[in-house]
């Protein structure tokens, strides 16, 4: 069988846009539970001591590293001026979309509470507040690498020896969050079981 180039090429258009397809409809699952627990606050009866959304969505985390991490690296002047750059245009997109998200939110409860919604107007909804949230979560993806090309490879030494320090003893698996990331437990004794 002989496939032509504008055939191959839709066909590499098609693939390429199911693989979209399958990324948008992880981060909108991936992002159900948040949906739900507004879907579950919007069925219980109006509570006015209980708002169903929240007056404000915390900001993400900022990206700078903390003064005492700062002070151990021995960040220079300059380092300092560029991540502060870097934290400010991390701050003003955030404070930008944290408006936009609440509303975001607002609208999702509305229509999840009202009885005549239809799917689409849900699906809709939750949509709309997956894309914001996607877009602060690239937000702070990108502060922070932005940040991690402001080190020296002195100083990336320095940050890996910080985090192996921070590794549990015990956990063969590396997880430096104090947990066991392998998914059976760390065992006494050096490793994972």
């Amino acid at each position: 069988m002989i496939i032509s180039h504008t055939t191959g090429v839709i066909i590499k258009e098609m693939i390429v846009g199911m693989k979209f397809k399958c990324v948008c409809i992880f981060a909108v699952f991936s992002l159900l539970p948040f949906s739900l627990a507004y879907t579950a606050s919007a069925q219980q009866p109006d509570n006015p001591k209980q708002p169903t959304t929240p007056a404000s969505t915390p900001a993400p985390a900022s990206a700078l590293p903390s003064e005492e991490l700062a002070k151990k690296l021995n960040l220079t002047p300059a380092q300092r001026q560029q991540m502060a750059a870097i934290e400010q245009k991390r701050q003003a997109a955030v404070t930008r979309l944290l408006p936009v998200l609440n509303a975001k939110n607002d609208v999702l409860t509305a229509v999840v509470k009202d009885p005549t919604a239809s799917d689409a107007a849900i699906r809709k909804a939750v949509t709309e507040v997956a894309h914001v949230q996607i877009e602060l979560k690239l937000i702070e993806i990108m502060a922070a690498r932005a940040v991690d090309h402001v080190y020296t490879p002195e100083q990336h030494a320095q940050l890996k020896a910080e985090t192996e320090k921070k590794k549990p003893a015990d956990c063969a698996c590396g997880n430096s969050s104090g947990g066991c990331s392998c998914g059976s437990g760390c065992a006494g004794g050096g490793g994972c079981h």
